[in-house]
């Protein structure tokens, strides 16, 4: 569940790659991004807008994006950021992260 703002940090070990998908059924857009948890300038993945394009009912399918253009390589520590455009009072929703790990080519 996201606020106004959320983040979740995961490793990527060495010899390991990761591609990133969100899924959501949320209405309301964030912006998402993947930045390295220590150096805040160094980002892997820069401001993607998402918002769900679905249906609305309880059987419609989530919408999903994946940030990851290219895999982001081992070792690093992530931390996949999450901005609402809702609004200050209003909640983003609930998304989920897939985080897939891959040997190194």
């Amino acid at each position: 569940h996201v606020g106004s703002s959320g983040h979740y940090n995961v490793a990527v070990p060495a010899g390991s790659e990761m591609e990133v998908t969100v899924w959501s059924r949320s209405v309301n857009e964030v912006i998402v991004s993947i930045v390295d948890e220590n150096v805040k300038s160094k980002v892997f993945v820069g401001g993607v807008t998402f918002t769900h394009t679905g249906g609305t009912g309880d059987n419609d399918k989530p919408s999903s994006l994946l940030l990851t253009k290219e895999r982001i390589v081992g070792p690093a520590k992530t931390k996949i950021k999450f901005e609402s455009k809702a609004g200050r009072f209003s909640s983003a929703g609930n998304y989920f992260v897939s985080c897939s790990m891959f040997d190194k080519k």
